[in-house]
């Protein structure tokens, strides 16, 4: 573990914001490149091994270019040499994605994949094809850009009768959390006693490979889901998808993935190869209807308005969030689409119904391992804030120490010790860690005795003051750290302390007004207000 200078800082918070986060490039079947600033479209070097319904997803460097792509059941590196078949059958591969592996290392991926194969349950006779294969391939790449592909597949299988087998399958990806991702993954099912018969499975992806999680939507309970649907919201918060209810007939059902709650919302001219795709906001979705693509949402499901420009050469396509709140869509006239707000419009030739699925919300595009420096800060609030420069920008935190185990960032401490933060860059796979002694923030007062703000036991003289500033703590304690901010949180100065319970410091340069003076000593922080006249 590398040792660093910890630098605090006091800030104000102001506000927030949040950016819509989607890969800028996407990799299209069959061997080509979008370029979603520009909508142009290019070809990916290599010879294309093609499949009527199959998928491709690729991964990118910042300014667009290929690092490693995959097209039906083949992995290519950036030259378009193949490094990899899947094997098996030929069916048609689906459901790809290209993330970051879990808690892996740096430059380690997953090509995530589902596709039809055959498991030998019907030994006696009958369709080769009895089942469902959900894969995870690992690339490894290096600073160069060249891969590795490992030959060891990460398999978990379905089998079913082949009367009911499909290539109307599709995945949707969580956003890693806790060192895993959820893969979701819809596709046909039988009512057959002798199988599984869960419609929607859930599939958890972690460093480790893939581990079956149960699923639900069981054919036994009526519903029929069109399993080429599904989608996976923003926020991580909601499944959607289209399903065929006994006497009901089409609609879109969404489940809450807290509760478990399913919602159906009923829009006009659905039919069983309707798509789904959700807005930036994770409450507007999108439905490709017989006559275009249907506005509605969570909140409001009553209404449902067809966006202008749409028509029915979008039924039987794909639509797909791009960055900015743009969607795209294909069509049967071998155009692609956009939709902004109420405006559609044509932006590009592609033969090919299918786009890549995205992990909404997520932008995965590959980083070489760069070191990152990682910065402390102290909120007003009292909570610690771990600040990261270099790498992609997508990290997560774990905090370690006496306060436990936590991931979010900024975090509340209340453990007094040696603690550490661990930030990993999720686009590289790349971790850096800090350790630091944490002395416990007036933001825990309410949970630990030992810290006291404006302690009246604290003294600071002379105050009003010109030119300098006495500092007298209890005299068990030892000054380890003082700082100087103005009122709105800007620090003027930091000084370490003498290891004593007083300590003279120079302040001659500020102007006159109030000023915070925070104290950290070996025991409790401190934060005191003084004049400058």
């Amino acid at each position: 573990m590398k040792n660093f200078k910890i630098t605090i800082l006091i800030l104000s918070i102001l506000g927030s914001f949040s950016v819509q986060a989607q890969n800028p490039y996407w990799a299209l079947y069959s061997l080509k490149k979008l370029d979603l600033s520009s909508n142009a479209i290019s070809n990916l070097p290599g010879s294309a091994s093609t499949c009527g319904t199959a998928n491709a997803h690729g991964l990118f460097d910042a300014s667009g270019n290929p690092v490693f792509y995959a097209n039906h059941n083949r992995i290519y590196d950036k030259n378009g040499q193949v490094k990899f078949t899947i094997p098996g059958p030929p069916y048609c591969v689906k459901g790809l994605h290209i993330v970051p592996i879990p808690n892996g290392s740096c430059g380690e991926y997953y090509v995530i994949y589902v596709k039809v194969t055959e498991l030998g349950a019907f030994p006696n006779g009958g369709a080769a094809y009895d089942g469902y294969e959900v894969g995870a391939v690992r690339v490894t790449v290096d600073a160069n850009q060249n891969i590795v592909v490992s030959n060891n597949i990460h398999r978990v299988t379905y089998a079913d009768f082949p009367i009911v087998i499909s290539t109307a399958i599709e995945t949707a990806l969580s956003k890693e959390s806790n060192q895993e991702r959820t893969l979701y993954v819809s596709f046909r099912r039988s009512a057959s006693p002798n199988f599984n018969t869960d419609q929607i499975v859930k599939i958890r992806v972690n460093n480790a490979g893939l581990t079956k999680d149960g699923g639900f939507m069981s054919t036994k309970n009526g519903p029929l889901v069109h399993s080429h649907s599904l989608e996976l919201s923003p926020d991580q918060s909601t499944l959607a998808w289209i399903q065929w209810t006994p006497g009901v007939g089409e609609h879109l059902a969404v489940r809450n993935l807290a509760t478990g709650t399913i919602s159906n919302i009923f829009v006009p001219n659905l039919d069983y190869l309707s798509e789904v795709e959700f807005g930036a906001n994770s409450d507007d979705i999108y439905v490709i209807t017989t006559q275009g693509v249907a506005k509605t949402s969570i909140s409001n499901p009553q209404t449902s308005v067809v966006i202008p420009g749409t028509s029915s050469i979008h039924y039987t396509g794909d639509i797909e969030l791009g960055p900015n709140n743009k969607l795209y869509i294909t069509a049967t006239n071998n155009q692609l689409y956009t939709i902004v707000g109420q405006t559609t419009t044509a932006v590009a030739s592609y033969a090919s119904l299918a786009l890549p699925q995205q992990v909404d919300g997520e932008t995965i595009q590959y980083s070489a391992p760069a070191p990152l420096t990682i910065y402390l800060s102290m909120l007003i609030s009292g909570q610690t804030q771990a600040n990261v420069v270099g790498g992609s920008g997508n990290y997560t935190y774990t905090w370690t120490g006496s306060s436990g185990t936590q991931t979010v960032n900024p975090v509340l401490l209340c453990g007094r010790g040696t603690h550490t933060i661990t930030v990993r860059d999720n686009a590289s796979g790349c971790s850096t860690s800090l350790s630091f002694t944490n002395y416990p923030s007036f933001g825990c007062r309410s949970t630990n005795s030992n810290v006291e703000l404006n302690n009246t036991t604290v003294k600071t003289y002379p105050n009003p003051t010109t030119d300098y500033l006495n500092v007298q703590v209890n005299h068990d304690e030892k000054i380890v750290q003082l700082q100087v901010t103005n009122l709105q949180g800007k620090v003027l100065n930091q000084l370490d302390g003498n290891q004593r319970a007083g300590q003279r410091i120079t302040i001659g340069d500020l102007k006159t007004g109030a000023y915070l003076l925070t104290i950290m000593t070996d025991k409790l922080r401190h934060q005191v207000k003084f004049f400058v006249k």
